[in-house]
């Protein structure tokens, strides 16, 4: 789920995450993410992938009858 009702760029309620401070890595779906690798989030759908990919932008609309932005199109990235 992404955290787009409190307005952060991050992935919220992730139970399958299991972050090592101490080690300073990061494991979900059997993938280790160490400090200063690539990812990238699709904030859209919440996924998590490796490595760095182009950026699709959408408009943000706004939904009236919840008061929560939401991306105006079905596109993703």
């Amino acid at each position: 789920m992404t955290a787009t009702k409190i307005g952060k760029i991050c992935i919220v309620n992730c139970a399958d995450l299991f972050v090592n401070e101490d080690r300073k890595e990061c494991s979900i779906g059997g993938n280790t993410f160490k400090v200063g690798d690539d990812i990238s989030i699709d904030g859209h759908r919440g996924n998590i992938y490796r490595g760095s990919y182009p950026i699709k932008t959408t408009e943000i609309a706004l939904d009236t009858r919840n008061k929560y932005p939401f991306d105006a199109c079905e596109g993703g990235v």
